[in-house]
């Protein structure tokens, strides 16, 4: 009987398992708004996002139409941009943006926030990001 039972229990099948960046994936019309008030920036943006499975298991890569890319870790519904550094130099001054950030998504929309840095002349000016992306 023992035996038996252990062949049944053996031969269960398996549920199949979702991979949850599924629920990411697509294209966007976004609102991303920056804000660093010490150097009085304060502006919206209209942009088109794409989400997409990365190669790299539990991954999304965001795409937007500038050419920015990011990687975020996903958890559930959640995810978390990996840091993102980005160097401009401009008239012989480097300029250097440093982005962290997340969020969460619910049924066609994603929201999104976090820290936008800006570093120039041995300054740092902090500063924040949010984003609302729409399923086009």
């Amino acid at each position: 009987m023992l035996l038996i039972s252990v062949i049944f229990a053996g031969c269960k099948k398996d549920e199949k398992q979702t991979d949850t960046r599924d629920q990411f994936v697509g294209n966007y019309n976004s609102t991303l708004t920056i804000q660093v008030p010490a150097i009085g920036w304060d502006d919206t943006f209209s942009r088109t996002y794409a989400f997409a499975k990365s190669s790299e298991a539990g991954k999304l890569t965001v795409t937007d139409d500038q050419g920015g890319n990011m990687t975020a870790v996903v958890t559930g519904n959640v995810f978390a941009y990996e840091k993102e550094t980005v160097t401009i130099t401009n008239g012989g001054v480097t300029t250097t943006i440093e982005i962290t950030g997340g969020g969460t998504i619910s049924g066609n929309t994603i929201t999104e926030s976090g820290a936008y840095n800006v570093i120039f002349a041995g300054q740092t000016y902090p500063g924040t990001w949010t984003c609302t992306h729409t399923r086009k």
